[in-house]
């Protein structure tokens, strides 16, 4: 590369050191300072610029990109780097939209692997932990399934006073949350009734001045039908619990199910711990789902958002090869349609 083009993009990458992602630390490993960086950068850029490109092109402009131009035809590994960098750089709004998707990816990323180093067999995925979190969706899964003898029954014998103290305390703060989920829900079914009449009057207006009256009183029928043959809730839950995540929401709907299951299983004492075993299952699944959608307002998420550490290098360099492999499907789709042959 010309020397003056390498000054030009040491120029730029010493500007914008604090915004480039010099390498992925390990555990418990110190940033290094900004001057060995620039030192290490400029050495690569100079002795291999596609090394370089292939760890810091992508933070870098189209404008000095174009300073790699010049090297191209002679390096493959730099023409395919090229190809892809120039191929990320769309304008406008597509760049912020695209740059969202790719931060969003990594913390998803980064979340999950997380829950798997960290999380997955620690206090925090305990039954008591997941019930203090949601004790309603626990309540679904699980609580409405243990039978009265068991779910009332008193202290043993080893428990000691300050542990009894404590869970009486947390029994207290599940109440409370499940008094305020009713509440909310009883305010928002309250609010849905209320649009649904005012609704209906509007219908009725419109149809009293279209002379429709008997059509209208038809429909009134059949929507009292209908609400009255719709089926039986299972357990209330609120509207906070049926957005948390659509994979929840589809398993919330198969509820039903579960108390007919429970009641065949409670013939023998294997199936119901099988049945137990299953819908505790079921109730991890969701919270690990909340986890990663970062739905636990007590959980500080940017010390893993943030945090190289939990970069999966295998998985980000898969996403990168599926990006590119991608993207070499749609040129060959382009370069085809046309007149159906080669050009050469």
């Amino acid at each position: 590369m010309d020397p003056d083009n390498q000054k030009t993009v040491m120029l730029y990458v010493t500007n914008n050191i604090s915004s480039i992602a010099f390498k992925t630390l390990q555990r418990d490993e110190q940033e290094r300072p900004d001057s060995e960086k620039i030192a290490y950068m400029e050495e690569l850029l100079v002795t291999n610029p596609s090394l370089f490109l292939t760890k810091w092109g992508r933070y870098l402009p189209a404008e000095q990109l174009e300073h790699f131009q010049s090297l191209r035809g002679n390096n493959y590994e730099i023409d395919v780097q090229m190809h892809g960098l120039l191929k990320e750089l769309p304008s406008g709004v597509q760049t912020i939209e695209r740059e969202n998707a790719l931060k969003k990816k990594m913390v998803q990323n980064r979340r999950f692997q997380y829950l798997k180093d960290v999380l997955k067999d620690s206090e925090y995925f305990t039954e008591n932990a997941m019930r203090l979190r949601e004790p309603g969706l626990y309540d679904y899964y699980i609580g409405q399934h243990i039978p009265p003898h068991m779910r009332d029954r008193p202290y043993d014998n080893d428990v000691n006073l300050v542990q009894r103290i404590m869970t009486n305390i947390d029994r207290s703060i599940i109440d409370n949350k499940l008094r305020i989920q009713q509440q909310i829900e009883a305010e928002q079914e309250e609010e849905e009734e209320e649009e649904e009449e005012e609704e209906e009057m509007e219908h009725e207006d419109e149809d009293e001045r279209n002379g429709d009256d008997g059509i209208a009183d038809g429909d009134r029928d059949t929507k009292m039908l209908r609400t009255h043959s719709a089926g039986p809730v299972i357990a209330p839950l609120t509207h906070s619990l049926l957005n948390k995540s659509t994979d929840a929401q589809r398993k919330l709907k198969l509820a039903s199910e579960s108390e007919n299951l429970a009641t065949e299983a409670s013939a023998s004492s294997d199936s119901w711990q099988a049945f137990q075993d299953g819908q505790r299952d079921e109730f991890v699944r969701v919270m690990e789902e909340l986890f990663l959608e970062g739905r636990d307002p007590t959980f500080d998420y940017s010390q893993v958002d943030d945090n190289e550490a939990f970069d999966d290098l295998d998985q980000a360099d898969m996403d990168m090869q599926d990006k590119y492999f991608d993207e070499e499907e749609n040129d060959e789709q382009i370069d085809v349609s046309g007149t159906g042959e080669y050009d050469y």
